[in-house]
């Protein structure tokens, strides 16, 4: 079995290689990779869940490791290092949950949050659905969104972790009813009757400066403001931004929010007959496509895939389920595109896909920053400059460090972009610094050489581009990109 329908993929550089590797779930809950030719790269043993692979460096040495519901496999050769304990089936996200520079990683179920290593931090004792995180209230802490698993539980939940309380989190908003206003019209045999709702997606929908929330159920989707779900004294009906019907009583998984030409955010979702766009702040429908499918974990992304500044909707349409739309049913892979798209990421690799989890030349960073916008969200990205740096030892000296600095933004960079070297014995601390003697066009790099003590040479060394050294004075489109930490297996010769 090459792989199993409904369920996601993930792309990334698994294996500090040069090139991107694809991995996908099989129909006996197996991994299975393929290299960028379309060949075999590893096939994982079995394990016990496996639906949307995430890839993530969890702990931040170098290597990247694939996080399933079930387990932590070893990204070079697919073995398993960690069975989450105790047993999860649901689907995961990675998060930087503290915002901390350097934390660890933890694994997000919408019930549970697993460390690095898969043991668990903080146990809700209820079935998962999907889930989301961001940091809804701006105080660098990452709220968790999350969706009923139970048959029957049409739910939304917010809570957070919570070291100083006896359970380890806090509940913020709690069995919000995501049937709301627009009822229970679905059938009692329809899914959308005892199943619901899909995967959040959050993005300042209403343009107010702050994050909200969108999620799909069996009826439609709903719409909440992001700070009225934190406020304690904010009535339910009061959270909602807006509803909408569904067009099938089995549209239960949701879309995710793009940005068109004027910069307003827009959710898109597509369900067993259309794709449908909805203008974050009111609801409204504003685009339509006849799109046949299984709604399954699919759903639209946004990306600039087609590498002509402009976002493009990348969506799967299929003939083998039992719905129509005009008499009509699609199949295959669609991309759309329109000339007043905003530009955006070239890149949309996973299910838990937001932004910080991946670097634009396909590399997963050794660190996730503090995530300051939503999740399975395609921000609209201005011209800007967008420096990715590499560190990697020499092979001339173990002393010696190579940091390549290009710019693969739209961008020119200014002349004397700080390039700092830090680590040693201690995090943070500074041991070389330059600074580029060249303005970076969109494509160029620029080649640095530290030379350093023996004594410190191998000890948590990290690269930083433009933000430790000194205030930032130009637009730099991802921040987290301009960090990197050494990866002593790789050499590149002097």
């Amino acid at each position: 079995m090459l792989a199993s329908p409904p369920r996601s993929a993930a792309a990334d550089d698994i294996d500090s290689s040069t090139d991107n590797e694809i991995v996908v779930c099989t129909l006996d809950h197996r991994v299975r990779a393929y290299r960028a030719d379309g060949t075999e790269f590893w096939l994982s043993p079995p394990t016990t869940a496996c639906k949307a692979p995430a890839i993530a460096d969890l702990d931040g040495d170098g290597q990247v490791e694939i996080v399933i519901e079930s387990s932590i496999l070893d990204g070079k050769t697919g073995a398993i290092l960690h069975t989450l304990a105790p047993a999860n089936d649901a689907p995961v996200v990675i998060a930087n949950l503290t915002g901390q520079k350097g934390a660890s990683l933890a694994i997000v179920t919408g019930s549970r949050v697993y460390d690095y290593n898969g043991k668990v931090v903080a146990d809700r004792g209820l079935a998962a659905g999907f889930a989301a995180v961001a940091d809804l209230d701006g105080d660098g802490l990452l709220e968790i969104v999350a969706t009923g698993g139970a048959v029957g539980d049409h739910t939304l939940t917010v809570w957070r972790l919570n070291p100083s309380d006896p359970a380890g989190f806090t509940v913020v908003r709690d069995g919000l009813d995501l049937d709301g206003p627009l009822g229970d019209s679905c059938a009692p045999s329809v899914p959308g009757s005892f199943e619901g709702g899909g995967a959040p997606v959050i993005a300042d929908l209403d343009g107010d400066g702050g994050l909200d929330v969108a999620v799909a159920s069996g009826h439609g989707i709903l719409a909440f403001s992001g700070t009225a779900l934190l406020e304690a004294g904010v009535p339910t009906e009061e959270t909602i931004l807006w509803a909408s019907q569904a067009a099938t009583c089995t549209a239960r998984r949701a879309g995710l929010s793009a940005f068109d030409g004027d910069g307003k955010s827009e959710v898109l979702i597509a369900d067993e007959t259309s794709l449908r766009v909805f203008a974050g702040a009111t609801g409204a429908e504003v685009f339509t496509l006849c799109n046949t499918g299984a709604a399954g974990l699919a759903f639209p992304v946004v990306a600039d895939v087609t590498g002509d500044d402009r976002a493009e909707i990348v969506l799967v349409a299929s003939a083998m389920s039992g719905f129509t739309c005009g008499g009509q049913k699609n199949a295959g892979i669609r991309v759309l595109g329109a000339p007043g798209y905003a530009k955006t990421g070239r890149i949309w690799n996973e299910h838990g896909y937001h932004g910080i989890n991946i670097l634009e030349t396909g590399h997963i960073p050794a660190f996730e920053g503090a995530l300051l916008h939503g999740f399975r969200e395609a921000a609209a990205n201005s011209d800007a400059v967008d420096l990715d740096v590499a560190l990697v030892t020499s092979c001339t000296s173990d002393s010696s460090f190579l940091v390549t600095v290009r710019n693969i933004g739209r961008a020119r960079a200014p002349l004397g972009v700080p390039v700092v070297l830090s680590g040693g014995m201690g995090v943070g601390v500074e041991l070389a610094k330059a600074t580029t003697d060249k303005s970076l066009a969109p494509g160029e790099a620029e080649l640095f050489r530290f030379d350093l003590d023996p004594m410190v040479a191998n000890d948590g060394l990290r690269a930083d581009v433009g933000v430790k050294a000194s205030p930032q004075s130009f637009d730099e489109c991802r921040e987290a990109q301009a960090r990197s930490r050494l990866a002593n297996q790789t050499t590149i010769s002097a």
